[in-house]
């Protein structure tokens, strides 16, 4: 890549200047891709932000040929700028500079074609440090208007390498597309994850020989690449037996996850200063790495054992006066004492683990190659692995900037940030997708975080919500503005009291804790929202510095049955409270509040554990009963476990600690040994805490003893989707699941499980919020799980997704419930699409409860009536399923009694070409199921696929092929009803509304037709006269789509569409519905004009436009 002087200017020493000849660099003029049109140099020009001035514009084209104008500006700040200095205002000011030239477009230097929806915007000190930001916004529905503005910024520091901004921004620009790509954090992201994992498999290669490759998307196989390293691998081999493997796995992710710490905690500049100095500032940020190259090569060859660990274990986890070290370099340093678990020894740790010096640095390739190799080429280099061609591991990281504030979807910094941690350990869970376990994406759990906390104050602060609630007054409350938009102006200063008191209460839990990612999100919601409402300043002088502390000791809690997934969320957690320190303080102890277990038993080998707590919350939901009389040595011993659990987390002292987590567990145990003496060698022997059940009355006790509170007040997360069987789940377990879960039915899945033992943690109104795939909305055989919602809970809010995980094949939706039940509720329903939502409408909760299955229609009902249902005129079979499709169904013949079929790829509307397939008709040998009745396949006949669109396609089958597998077959028995009159009816904009609003299951993904669904289609009683006008399109449609598959037919469809509305007496009003033509949102009156004995619901709402 060229260098230009330009660049290292501003980042040397950044002015005006400086930034008009960067600007004209970046922004070249005439390119291949197109024309470039910058406007820099003349007078600045002045906007109502005070110093913050019009440098000038520039025009770039996107790759659809629109023009893209951005406003340039900057400012010159008070003070040294910093990573977090000024942040919030900065970005307010550009929102209100974009405002400004919106509506009063800037001219300067001639016209500029489009409106300027976006800007680049530096702020500056007179030290050289900088900060350029994109900020970009939205037109709103084509009106004089912006919203949705988003930031994505460089933080560039003086003296410091800045590779990502050198690296990705410091280039020619030439369309939009480019600029946009530079400050994608999330291609950032992606980039780290990818070379960061190649890293990790390497280091696993290294020690056990053996590699996980892709062998197509997702999918990966273990091969042996070479011999393992014995000296290493042989004390796993002895510790873990069979799992050495998996071990070696779990200790290089929680080695590496140790790595990216530091260089997070680097930035803090609290690394690298020598003893005697006063104060913590002025440290090393890059002080790994010097570290490395200072060390002996001895040392560096064993870098991890005798250098990294006396870091961790020595020096990050003791106090000064506790320490040993043995590093003559190391002695030369003063070190944080940081009082974090994860620099606790595990029993891995005390193995040797010599790794070569060049799996950290290689300084051949660091002197003659700085940038980025491409992946592809450097990945086949690493075979077998680490030589003089390749990086090391710290030259990796040096390319990267690191930011230790988290970004959240509308203000981000391109740089690295601790949520990078989550998405590496829960990409690296290699068997994530066997235990259902998914990556939230931000903006999925800001939602969440934001309407479940919303909830919660509404529940506790009913005086400040309106009692009944429309849409506008839902999106509109005044809980909404302070939680959404950090707005508090409209509350007296009681209120103010009022709110904050109630969200210094408030208990959150995460019971699939996973990375964090939820508990996190609500730790900052909570963090701003309190600093927003004032009140913690007039009782603390620094409340920034103590308020997270205080909501993670006070208000947090997790669980995860995964030991690195704990290990990950404490992490974030302690570097959410270093990002606010100015000098370093002892970290809480978070050990007993973020927990490994199963959230799903509090039981042990049958015995229940939860009446270690004395109490237990019962199936009437947020009421106490007592479990056992406790005699006075039991009550005892409880309330000394109580004593040592606030101990713990108020000590720094490692050696109290340790002698508080050694007398906690030993009176767990002594006390499961009281309820079961039977169990007691088994019990000795079991580890505290571990995957086998979680102690919830135990160890968070101080949740379920609250007066009047027995429960969490919010309950939040993303379960795990694992559908039980014996391949996968012991059968013991799986018995215990049927006979302890409501929700349990023939098919037991682990999110169907959560959500009950996640309203069962919840006290009287308390609020649970999950993501989840959204089978269980309609799901005929799910219906258990409905019916356990719709009898404990209010719905408040759910949400339909289209794709929100790359990795699983499923829909979601997200819901908001609140335990208890009020006599009428309405929900809101809304969609959500690209991580937009849209708040589409309110709809009753009885509409769901007194449906027979509990389905959860998310339409309004309007009722049109019919005598007769498509099941009651006709038959619906399934097609044909052979033993192995592979061997006994062809693209052609193979010999005697092979037969042409139809599969479901085969079927246009109204249309079916020649078949594409052909199969063994010997039942007897390739019979495996289905329907094998060839009268119905050799007989004319209506098909559709069994996947839908999501509506089902119709077409007619006329000379009679079997059908495999992938279709139904609809054969008209009723000799009074026309086959071809019966297709026009189904393939009618009317059926296909009223199939989506009864029968949709919310799907994207492979959206499943069922044959008693169909049998439901309603059919007006019509006489063969009647039939013949539909009848004469249908011939007419069918007879050009066999001249031409493409034929506009639309015509034709449209008069049947027509035709249909008569047959059923819908009124003006009900057809506008069904059309989407009406602005209404009101359920239309039912017709009542024809003779019934059954009422068929269609939908009212959204479905309209594509949805149609």
């Amino acid at each position: 890549m060229p260098t230009y002087p330009e660049f290292d200017a501003i980042i040397k020493d950044c002015d005006k200047n400086c930034i008009v000849k960067f600007l004209k660099t970046i922004f070249p003029g005439e390119t291949r891709k197109g024309k470039v049109v910058g406007k820099f140099g003349g007078a600045e020009q002045k906007t109502r932000i005070d110093g913050l001035n019009i440098l000038g514009s520039v025009t770039l084209e996107t790759s659809d040929g629109r023009s893209k104008p951005i406003i340039c500006c900057a400012k010159q700040m008070d003070g040294v700028l910093s990573e977090r200095s000024s942040r919030r205002k900065q970005f307010d000011d550009s929102v209100t500079v974009l405002k400004e030239v919106f509506v009063k477009p800037y001219v300067g230097n001639g016209s500029v074609e489009g409106a300027f929806t976006q800007g680049l915007f530096f702020f500056f000190d007179d030290k050289g440090n900088f900060r350029l930001s994109l900020v970009t916004s939205e037109i709103v529905n084509g009106k004089q208007e912006l919203n949705n503005y988003r930031r994505q910024s460089f933080f560039v520091e003086a003296g410091a390498r800045n590779n990502t901004f050198r690296t990705r921004i410091c280039k020619k620009i030439a369309a939009y597309e480019d600029l946009k790509s530079a400050f994608d954090v999330e291609k950032l992201s992606d980039d780290f994850f990818r070379e960061y994992k190649v890293f990790y498999e390497d280091i696993v290669q290294y020690v056990t020989g053996a590699r996980y490759i892709e062998v197509k998307k997702n999918k990966y196989e273990r091969t042996e690449m070479s011999a393992p390293n014995s000296a290493i691998f042989d004390q796993f081999t002895k510790a873990y037996g069979d799992d050495a493997e998996k071990a070696v796995r779990n200790y290089v992710k929680k080695l590496m996850g140790r790595l990216v710490f530091i260089q997070f905690l680097q930035k803090k500049g609290w690394l690298g200063i020598p003893m005697g100095t006063d104060g913590w500032k002025g440290g090393d940020k890059d002080f790994l790495q010097h570290l490395f190259d200072h060390v002996s090569p001895e040392e560096q060859n064993s870098f991890v054992d005798k250098v990294l660990e006396e870091v961790l274990f020595y020096s990050f986890n003791r106090k000064e006066s506790e320490r040993k070290l043995k590093n003559s370099t190391l002695k030369k340093f003063k070190f944080p004492f940081l009082n974090c678990g994860l620099f606790d020894k595990d029993r891995d740790d005390d193995f040797d683990f010599a790794l070569p010096g060049a799996v950290f640095h290689n300084k051949k390739f660091y002197d003659t190659e700085r940038k980025a190799p491409d992946i592809k080429s450097w990945i086949k280099k690493r075979k077998p692995y680490f030589n003089d061609e390749v990086c090391g591991l710290f030259d990796f990281f040096d390319r990267f900037n690191f930011t230790i504030d988290e970004n959240d979807p509308t203000d981000a910094d391109v740089s690295v940030d601790p949520e990078m941690l989550g998405k590496i350990f829960e990409n690296l869970l290699e068997d994530n997708k066997d235990k259902g376990a998914f990556y939230t994406p931000k903006e999925i759990v800001g939602y969440m975080c934001n309407e479940s906390l919303i909830a919660y104050l509404e529940s506790e602060c009913p005086s400040l919500c309106h009692p009944e609630r429309s849409a506008s007054e839902v999106e509109g409350s005044r809980i909404r503005s302070l939680v959404v938009d950090l707005n508090a102006d409209s509350f007296t200063e009681k209120e103010k009291e009022t709110l904050d008191q109630k969200l210094s209460e408030v208990k959150i839990c995460d019971p699939a804790i996973g990375s964090g990612a939820f508990p996190m999100g609500l730790l900052n919601l909570l963090y701003k929202t309190r600093l927003k409402l004032g009140v913690v300043q007039k009782n603390s002088k620094n409340p920034e510095a103590t308020l997270k502390r205080e909501i993670i000791q006070q208000n947090i809690y997790g669980v995860d049955i995964e030991k690195g997934a704990v290990d990950i969320a404490q992490l974030r957690f302690w570097l959410s409270l270093v990002v606010d320190e100015v000098e370093p303080d002892a970290l809480p102890n978070l050990e007993y509040k973020i927990m490994q277990g199963n959230s799903l038993l509090e039981s042990y080998e049958g015995i229940d554990l939860s009446s270690l707590a004395g109490e237990k919350k019962d199936r009437s939901r947020g009421k106490a009963s007592d479990q056992m009389s406790l005699v006075f040595d039991e009550k005892q011993a409880m309330e000394q476990i109580q004593r040592d659990l606030n101990s713990f987390y108020k000590t720094d002292d490692y050696n109290v600690k340790e002698h508080l987590k050694k007398d906690i567990n030993l009176n767990v145990k002594n006390y499961i040994k009281h309820i079961a003496p039977e169990k007691s060698k088994a019990i000795d022997a079991l580890p505290l805490p571990n995957d086998k059940f979680f102690l919830w009355h135990t160890y968070f006790r101080d949740v379920f003893d609250r007066k009047g509170k027995c429960g969490f007040d919010i309950v939040i997360g993303n379960p795990p989707y694992l559908l039980c069987q014996p391949s996968n789940t012991d059968e013991k377990l799986l018995d215990y699941y049927r006979t302890h879960f409501e929700v349990a039915s023939y098919k037991v899945d682990l999110f169907h499980l959560f959500f009950e033992g996640g309203v069962d943690l919840l006290r009287k109104n308390g609020i649970l919020s999950f993501i989840t795939p959204n089978t269980y909305l309609t799901n005929k055989y799910i219906k258990p799980l409905r019916q356990f919602i719709l009898e404990n809970c209010d719905v408040l809010r759910l949400v339909l997704h289209d794709k929100v995980f790359e990795s699983a094949q499923v829909d979601n939706a997200t819901i908001v419930l609140k335990s208890g039940k009020e006599k009428q509720h309405r929900v809101v329903i809304e969609k959500c699409e690209n991580f937009k939502f849209k708040n589409f409408d309110l709809l009753e909760q009885s509409q769901w409860e007194n449906d027979a299955d509990f389905v959860f229609n998310v339409q309004k009902e309007f009722s049109i009536e019919t005598q007769l249902k498509l099941g009651d005129i006709a038959s619906v079979t399934f097609g044909l399923q052979t033993a192995d499709k592979k061997t006994y169904v062809k693209e052609s013949p193979m010999g005697a009694g092979w037969e042409a079929c139809y599969t479901g790829r085969d079927i246009s509307r109204y249309y079916l070409p020649n078949p594409s397939l052909y199969f063994l008709n010997e039942p007897l040998k390739v019979k495996a199921g289905g329907s094998w009745n060839m009268k119905i396949h050799h007989a004319s006949k209506i098909v559709t696929r069994q996947i839908g669109a999501p509506e089902p396609i119709f077409a007619l089958d006329e000379i009679g092929v079997a059908t495999l597998n992938t279709m139904y077959s609809i054969l008209v028995e009723n000799k009074s009803y026309s086959e071809k009159f019966i297709l026009g009816l189904c393939c009618s904009n009317l059926i296909k509304f009223w199939w989506l609003s009864k029968f949709s299951d919310n799907k994207a993904l492979f959206p499943k037709i069922k044959g008693f669904q169909l049998k439901e289609i309603p059919i007006p009683k019509t006489s063969p006269i009647q039939q013949q006008s539909i009848i004469a399109l249908v011939d007419f449609i069918i007879a050009a789509k066999k001249k031409d598959p493409t034929a506009d037919t639309s015509k034709q469809e449209a008069e049947i569409d027509k035709l249909v509305y008569e047959l059923y007496g819908l009124t003006d009003e009900e057809i506008a519905i069904v059309e989407g033509t009406s602005a209404t949102t009101s359920a239309a009156k039912p017709n009542k004009s024809s003779a019934s004995s059954q009422t068929t619901s269609i939908s009212a709402d959204w479905l309209q436009g594509e949805d149609l």
